[in-house]
């Protein structure tokens, strides 16, 4: 009777799943890093949005604040 040995084959297949869950593991490293960096590109661009939004409200608001205190002025001054 012969004696088969499969601890190459073993070894071989044993470096190949090795070779191929590094090969994962940096595809989904990569992956997630690309996903975060959109996402938070996404995330940016949406904060300068509102800010800009805030910005142009504010200065609606200051306007406003203006005209009434001039109103109020022309109408105290009416009314001496």
């Amino acid at each position: 009777m012969k004696i088969i040995n499969l601890l190459p084959w073993r070894e071989s297949k044993r470096k190949q799943h090795q070779q191929r869950f590094i090969a994962m593991f940096f595809a989904a490293l990569f992956f997630g890093y690309s996903i975060s960096h959109l996402l938070n590109s996404t995330l940016a661009i949406e904060v300068s949005t509102q800010q800009q939004r805030v910005a142009y409200l504010q200065g609606k608001i200051d306007d406003y604040r203006r005209q009434i205190r001039e109103l109020s002025s022309t109408k105290l001054s009416c009314s001496l």
